[in-house]
């Protein structure tokens, strides 16, 4: 078990890669009406950068979509929030509960505080390779395939690189 000193040391070093979303009705008045949120971990991956959630979240995102306009905010610690509502799912897997999302090449994570861990380079190319070919081609067929663990996907990559 992890003494207290070595956890708070752990979480301090994670932070700056951390963030939060979070999901409001599109013309909400106050801060008080969060219809859902999750956590997200910043993740760069040779000029490609990632926001890394459960799949879950982004489930939950979609089904409130089809009932209302929302706007997903990017939250950082003493900042303000940034909309990204727009941003496109790079690839996900709800039988391992993980999404990434494509980050604009535009987007400046200092105005949220926060930094992009880096993807070790020697997963890079594999990662950007078969992200590539997962949004070319996302069938049943391919999901069962993935969880027999036959296709390399980025989220098991990265699943098995952060879990060791």
């Amino acid at each position: 078990m992890m003494n207290t000193v070595a956890y708070k040391t752990l979480v301090n070093q994670l932070l700056p890669f951390v963030g939060i979303l979070l999901v409001y009705p599109k013309h909400s008045k106050n801060m008080m009406g969060c219809l859902t949120g999750g956590t997200v971990f910043f993740i760069g991956s040779g000029q490609q950068r990632f926001l890394v959630t459960a799949e879950h979240v982004f489930r939950k995102i979609e089904e409130l979509r089809s009932e209302r306009d929302i706007v997903i905010l990017l939250c950082g610690v003493n900042s303000p929030p940034i909309e990204i509502s727009d941003w496109l799912i790079h690839s996900r897997d709800d039988f391992v509960d993980i999404c990434t999302v494509q980050v604009p090449s535009d987007f400046i994570s200092d105005e949220l505080k926060k930094e992009f861990f880096p993807f070790p380079k020697e997963l890079t190319a594999i990662a950007e390779r078969t992200g590539s070919a997962q949004n070319a081609e996302r069938t049943e067929r391919t999901e069962r395939t993935e969880r027999t663990g036959s296709v390399l996907t980025f989220q098991h990559t990265l699943l098995h690189f952060t879990n060791g």
